[in-house]
């Protein structure tokens, strides 16, 4: 969702013209705030990529780019 959709429907709200369909069945749940877990993140020792057959190990300090560049990579293998 983009920024400026939420800006705009809070805007339609406060002037009356947002309008919500009633479908029945469908309810809008009450929004709710998580506590931050307190308990430190678990690391693991590898990163593992499965796609099909195949499974990739990498080091955890592998960048989110590489990762990326690697799941392209094999799943154009498939």
């Amino acid at each position: 969702m983009k920024a400026n959709h939420l800006s705009s429907w809070r805007t339609l709200a406060r002037q009356g013209k947002l309008v919500v369909p009633d479908i029945t069945g469908a309810d809008f749940t009450p929004s709710a705030a998580l506590a931050h877990a307190t308990e430190p993140p678990v690391t693991t020792s590898t990163v593992d990529l499965v796609i099909g057959l195949v499974t990739v190990r990498l080091d955890p300090a592998t960048s989110v780019a590489r990762i990326a560049e690697l799941v392209l990579a094999l799943r154009a293998c498939l």
